[in-house]
């Protein structure tokens, strides 16, 4: 098969012209057989591509392709038949390895008896404008979603506001009706006023959990003591009977919103608490490295199943019977908001540790 393209118009002004136009062209232009082996290729497709004439010329057009893009057969089956491809948006491949977004414009080039003898292609790098639109779309995705999470968090509010009461005067209710009830003698009554409670206890905590979740919290940064704010949880959630606490880094400071460090704490403990139903040391440390103030909680109860290690920050999801699934996502989200990370390990067969890590010089603490 021929590999030259014939001069359709027949002028030599009109060649030298065509020529020092694909030439200056800041467009990559090139052309190829009928076999896909690259004819010719100009100035422009050596910046785009990185390839010199030397290199691409008489080699397979497929080395300009990625191998995700190989399967696309429009722009061959197309120009063979005749028909013009005009902006066809797809990746090219580089000398180098790199991916190139490209606008491609295929045409089928004639001979002079009006058989195809090859195709020559435009491409023009639209890589920064594919950015920028992807960069767009990202942003328009990320405020639906912001949006979205806003009225989400709106409905969960009301619905955790509007629960508060009728629960609280459940609560006090079950109170009154134990008082009137002290001189009876009906065990399973008893038991129903428990369960009664137990469920009313944990419906408030879901609801609690829904507040503080989907609320926006801008943290309040100030400048903290790092054993007084641990005093203050363990005098709110003492240890079960069976439980060593022991509390590491008491004179270490950091800075943070205070009531939401004193609910990722809370968090924390009461999941250590709960998984240490046979009892054990508990130990809570707080240290600095590199500019970061490291909260460990490390537990010696029954462990984490690695296959749900990844989910446990996820909202909704909990491996107790009776959780909500938001106490850790509560922190996860807490934690970020003051630019920290949290980090969860441990195995099957006992112990785990979280670790929350916060800079330790936070933008807006007041001196």
């Amino acid at each position: 098969m021929a590999r030259h393209f014939w001069n359709l118009r027949g002028k030599r002004d009109t060649q030298e012209l065509l020529a020092a136009i694909v030439a200056s062209s800041d467009d990559a232009i090139f052309s190829r057989a009928p076999d896909g082996i690259i004819c010719c290729w100009n100035a422009g497709a050596e910046r785009m591509f990185g390839y010199g004439a030397e290199e691409i010329v008489g080699q397979p057009v497929k080395l300009l392709i990625p191998e995700h893009r190989r399967g696309e057969g429009r722009l061959f089956g197309e120009v063979s038949a005749g028909e013009l491809v005009d902006h066809y948006e797809t990746e090219g491949l580089r000398k180098d390895g790199s991916q190139v977004w490209v606008s491609l414009t295929v045409s089928p080039v004639h001979d002079q008896a009006g058989s195809i003898v090859g195709a020559s292609t435009i491409a023009r790098d639209i890589t920064e404008r594919k950015r920028v639109e992807d960069e767009l779309a990202e942003a328009q995705a990320t405020l639906v979603r912001r949006e979205r999470l806003s009225a989400v968090g709106e409905m969960a509010t009301v619905i955790g506001h509007e629960l508060r009461n009728p629960l609280g005067a459940v609560i006090n209710l079950l109170f009154l009706a134990r008082n009137r009830l002290t001189d009876h003698d009906d065990p399973e009554l008893d038991g129903y006023l428990d369960r009664i409670e137990r469920e009313t206890n944990r419906a408030a905590a879901l609801s609690d959990d829904l507040i503080a979740y989907m609320q926006e919290h801008d943290p309040v940064i100030v400048p903290l003591d790092f054993g007084a704010v641990v005093a203050e949880v363990l005098e709110l959630t003492p240890p079960p009977p069976g439980i060593e606490v022991s509390v590491e880094g008491l004179g270490v400071d950091l800075q943070a919103d205070r009531g939401q460090l004193v609910q990722i704490l809370t968090k924390l403990i009461t999941n250590a608490y709960q998984a240490m139903p046979d009892g054990g040391p508990l130990r809570v440390t707080g240290s600095k490295s590199d500019g970061f103030v490291e909260i460990t909680v490390e537990d010696s109860g029954v462990g984490i199943d690695p296959a749900v290690a990844e989910r446990l920050l996820e909202p909704f999801f909990t491996t107790k019977p009776t959780g909500t699934g938001l106490g850790l996502a509560i922190v996860k989200r807490f934690t970020e908001g003051h630019n920290g990370t949290v980090s969860i390990e441990g195995g099957p067969t006992g112990g785990a540790r979280v670790t929350i890590r916060l800079p330790h010089a936070i933008a807006g603490a007041t001196p």
